[in-house]
């Protein structure tokens, strides 16, 4: 009951219960997921847009419950000028122990008619139905008021089932040691993906998707972003459509280990533009290539995959695997996988 008190007195200042998120029972706090700042190592624009997104949804917790049409728009709104009433029913049910039944009283002594009386005259009976009326109306009012306010406490309710499973699935997680939620990370973020731009017979791979994910999952919470961070397996994919601020992120955060490039568009400089920039392009062959792994080259059939060697002027000895993919005119798609024998040591 003390609660309830408060949720209206609440609705009182608030002048409606717009901002009725802001109010939380006793005791309670507000669970809101910490944001890490950006570090110097990450791009402004990722670190940014992802803030930008988590302070929205905190500012208004029922959003996602108001685009779903949980909520209609007229009843983010209570009317101040019926709290008042509402404030005495809650006030009444507080002195009689929250007995529902003790509204008759009130209720009898708010409209009358009752008991019915044959001996009031045409002019007495005529103000009371007009006063019955009125009163009828402002009960009307009030219990729309009120189904609106337990509209709002049941989307609380939702807002607070969710954030409790969210919570016990911290449990879970915190229980988890670091390798074993690295390995988790690692099978949810997407090895590979077709890449949008291409036809349909090309198989052009991007790993952008792949980067973006591992930078979200960065972002969930500290422990997540300092596995992610020490987890270089996460960064170790570059694709041509990457832009140079994520491609220095991955050779950044992948540390030392192996590297799967793929060049969907070379020696197309055009589709990608600023990856293909002469000095940039020459410098991320020769500052990365000695830790190229696995290198893929999508090409026209007219285009052969030794333009790369003879226009960068590089050896490829030293990969496991390098595929050139081409697509012909007629729709024929062809895959040539050359396996390079890895030196092992005794």
């Amino acid at each position: 009951m003390q609660n309830l008190e408060q949720v209206v007195h609440h609705v009182v200042l608030a002048g409606g219960w717009q901002n009725l998120n802001l109010w939380h029972p006793p005791g309670a706090q507000q669970n809101q997921d910490t944001v890490t700042a950006n570090q110097p190592n990450d791009h402004p624009s990722i670190s940014e847009q992802l803030k930008l997104e988590r302070r929205k949804e905190l500012s208004c917790p029922y959003k996602r419950f108001i685009e779903k049409g949980d909520l209609e728009d007229d009843s983010l709104f209570i009317d101040t000028a019926a709290v008042e009433e509402m404030t005495q029913v809650v006030g009444g049910l507080k002195e009689n122990g929250g007995f529902l039944g003790n509204l008759t009283e009130w209720l009898n002594s708010s409209i009358p008619g009752s008991p019915a009386s044959l001996n009031d005259g045409l002019k007495e009976n005529t103000a009371n139905v007009r006063l019955a009326k009125a009163k009828l109306i402002d009960f009307k009012h009030i219990s729309e008021q009120f189904q609106k306010l337990s509209k709002c406490l049941e989307v609380t309710c939702a807002v607070a089932e969710r954030r409790l499973c969210a919570t016990q699935l911290r449990i879970g997680f915190a229980s988890l040691p670091n390798e074993l939620l690295t390995n988790i990370l690692s099978l949810a973020i997407p090895s590979e993906e077709p890449d949008p731009t291409e036809s349909r017979v090309s198989d052009g791979v991007s790993f952008r998707k792949s980067f973006w994910s591992a930078v979200t999952f960065s972002h969930v919470c500290d422990r997540f972003r300092r596995v992610a961070l020490s987890s270089p397996k996460l960064w170790n994919k570059i694709s041509d459509d990457m832009s140079q601020e994520e491609v220095k992120a991955c050779l950044l955060r992948s540390g030392r280990i192996p590297l799967d490039i793929c060049l969907a568009s070379f020696p197309d400089v055009n589709k990608y533009p600023n990856f293909y920039l002469t000095g940039y392009f020459a410098d991320f062959v020769l500052k990365s290539f000695d830790r190229w792994k696995r290198l893929e080259i999508t090409t026209s059939p007219y285009r052969k995959r030794h333009l790369f060697t003879r226009r960068v002027g590089i050896k490829i000895g030293h990969l496991s695997k390098l595929e050139h993919s081409s697509s012909s005119l007629d729709g024929h798609f062809s895959v040539h996988t050359h396996a390079f024998p890895t030196s092992r040591k005794p």
